[in-house]
């Protein structure tokens, strides 16, 4: 039960979140400091796709291709999640070949899922909760106060 009530905060935080930032979501994205920082404190916004062994500069490896799947404040956010899902399978029509096709398709499948699971939208808590809340617990004071006597 706390669990599910964790889900539905996490949820109604992002709503507020999503409302209230009126900074374009996708800027963070151009600047590569911002996405190393964010990179470095929560590296699960990220997907990392590996490019071929070919070695970078001077046989050095290459750095791998990040696909975000949050904002900028680290919350996963589904309009990032859609224009990645849109540039994953970009990527794989184009088949440039830079990166492994198995990475992409992999990565494709991780970012439906996402998508499914933010596209849905915001549970909201039943109203007549509270009220079975303040039922149970009268007819439990009436149940403490008749076993008293």
């Amino acid at each position: 039960m706390v669990e599910k009530e964790f889900k539905i905060l996490n949820e109604l935080i992002r709503s507020a979140y999503n409302a209230l930032d009126p900074v374009d979501k996708y800027s963070y994205l151009y600047h590569k400091n911002i996405v190393d920082s964010l990179y470095g404190r929560k590296p699960e916004c990220f997907l990392s796709l590996k490019r071929k062994e070919d070695g970078g500069p001077m046989g050095q490896n290459l750095d791998p291709y990040l696909i975000p799947v949050c904002n900028r404040a680290g919350f996963e956010d589904r309009d990032i999640i859609k224009l990645s899902l849109q540039k994953v399978q970009q990527m794989i029509e184009d088949e440039d070949g830079n990166i492994d096709i198995n990475d992409l398709k992999s990565a494709l499948t991780r970012l439906q899922h996402r998508h499914n699971v933010y596209s849905k939208t915001i549970p909201k808590p039943a109203h007549m909760a509270g009220h079975k809340a303040n039922t149970t617990r009268m007819l439990n004071n009436i149940k403490k106060y008749l076993k008293r006597d």
